[in-house]
């Protein structure tokens, strides 16, 4: 209906909402729910290592990826920033476009372009949603053996509408909010210009547009920082089927 009567702010205000991220900050945690979470979250991983089915690995996966966003903001304790589509238009200066996605139905995609000018949305119908889901299981049970550029041109025209495409070979970065099942969808690496779109410019994800409007946090009082990470990508217990990652400790020092 807000799309309808030409009201964007409306709209993804809505979808920000029904998205259950924003709505969720709206209530305070306490220290106890958090450490419940963490317990849920730790339940869910030994759900994950131990299933057997995709379609219930996925199942557990997008059940993983609420609780976790539910610990984030328990924790965080952060305030909720009203939604104001003027400042977040103004957040983006310096070239920067949002591609916004959001699942009206299993078949009906809205898909909005954010720009500090501008906000436009495409509605598209997918006439085989399946199409998508297969497309998104041929990447995550990908190895490094696996030719995927026939996927991720398919994954171009289905979810980036053509009007679109100037603006976002313009931009000088790329910020993409996803949803549903698209958490899943490596949109960085969409075909472009002969090449994948993350050799062309900066590509990030947001887990919302209501992080945009959070106010900068205050200038830690330490300098110190605990860092971790991991040179294997791996599923659980499963023995990972793609390379090591080479460089994690020179890039990890970077962060300091």
């Amino acid at each position: 209906t807000a799309l309808k009567a030409g009201e964007p702010a409306l709209m993804l205000e809505r979808a920000e909402l029904l998205k259950a991220r924003a709505l969720s900050r709206l209530r305070r945690h306490t220290p106890d729910e958090a450490f419940e979470l963490r317990a849920a979250l730790d339940e869910i991983e030994r759900q994950l290592a131990q299933a057997t089915d995709d379609a219930e690995r996925e199942d557990i996966r997008s059940r993983r990826r609420l609780l976790w966003d539910r610990f984030s903001l328990a924790r965080g304790q952060a305030a909720a920033p009203r939604f104001d589509l003027p400042r977040l238009q103004r957040s983006l200066g310096g070239g920067s476009v949002i591609l916004y996605y959001f699942f009206l139905a299993r078949e009906v995609l809205l898909v909005t372009l954010i720009t500090e000018e501008k906000v436009e949305t495409q509605r598209l119908v997918l006439e085989r949603p399946e199409r998508l889901s297969d497309i998104l299981s041929r990447f995550a049970n990908a190895t490094a053996a696996t030719p995927l550029d026939a996927d991720l041109s398919a994954l171009r025209e289905l979810l980036v509408p053509e009007p679109f495409a100037d603006a976002i070979s313009s931009a000088s970065q790329v910020l993409i909010c996803a949803h549903q099942l698209l958490h899943g969808a490596p949109l960085h690496a969409l075909p472009w210009s002969g090449r994948y779109l993350i050799e062309l410019k900066p590509v990030l994800y947001l887990p919302n547009l209501s992080c945009l409007l959070q106010e900068e946090a205050a200038e830690p009082q330490s300098a110190r920082l605990f860092a971790i990470g991991t040179d294997i990508a791996a599923n659980g217990d499963a023995p990972s089927r793609l390379p090591r990652l080479q460089h994690i400790d020179a890039e990890m020092r970077r962060v300091v």
